[in-house]
């Protein structure tokens, strides 16, 4: 395979719980290449929710890097909040557990309407605001 369009390496990610704090990803490494799948499974309160979100910049990490289609994040950088916003923009689909479709729209139309928000033609003639 080619060169990975997912690459994680030493991936931390804690939390203060109290006066405590609690790992929930220490030193995490994994590549995931084009064609190929990853599931992402395990108990309740595991991390893997902590993963997602660190996966597409909704979190900060504490500790490692992330590469995203070319795009490495680190944790500490300058201007990261704006990059992964680009390339969530551009190249990251996100589905969230909770709903946030227009309850006025279909399904459709609320696939139609963020595409149009994300700079992306419809194909359609529709009247968005």
């Amino acid at each position: 395979m080619g060169s990975p369009v997912l690459a994680v390496e030493g991936l931390s990610k804690g939390y203060i719980s109290g006066r405590q704090r609690v790992s929930v990803l220490a030193d995490l490494s994994l590549s995931v290449c084009s064609g190929e799948s990853l599931a992402v499974v395990g108990r309740s309160g595991s991390g893997k929710s902590t993963l997602l979100n660190l996966l597409c910049g909704l979190q900060t990490l504490d500790d490692g890097r992330i590469a995203v289609a070319g795009e490495s994040f680190a944790a500490t950088g300058a201007g990261a909040e704006v990059r992964w916003a680009e390339l969530r923009r551009r190249t990251i689909g996100v589905v969230f557990q909770d709903v946030n479709l227009m309850p006025a729209l279909s399904l459709l139309d609320n696939v139609r309407l963020r595409s149009h928000l994300a700079g992306h033609d419809t194909g359609g003639e529709r009247e968005w605001l």
